[in-house]
């Protein structure tokens, strides 16, 4: 036991040891990803909800509300677009396009 003025240890004493390190590694969160098809049923089953059941829900589910507003956003902006690639015949063109100035540059 140590007083106001006594040292933490006694002289030729060791100081007294901290709580050991914890020898488990802490485990990294992993970011939860949820299928179009989950989305949709959150939102439906929010759209047919009585006022004051979104908490529930919210709850139940471990979503907060800033998920809530993003899930609302997706579903309103819809799928994501597919980047369209020129098609074969353009691509072709191009390439006679690119050969004929490569001979006109030799």
């Amino acid at each position: 036991m140590t007083t106001k003025n006594s040292p933490a240890f006694e002289v030729g004493g060791t100081p007294p040891s901290p709580t050991p390190p914890d020898s488990e590694a802490p485990v990294k969160a992993r970011r939860r990803r949820f299928t179009a098809a989950y989305k949709l049923a959150i939102l439906a089953e929010l759209d047919k909800g009585k006022p004051g059941e979104t908490g529930a829900v919210l709850r139940r589910e471990g979503l907060y509300s800033s998920s809530l507003v993003e899930l609302r956003r997706q579903h309103a902006r819809g799928p994501p677009a597919i980047p369209k690639t020129a098609d074969k015949s353009e691509m072709e063109r191009l390439r006679r396009e690119s050969a004929r100035l490569e001979r006109q540059l030799a």
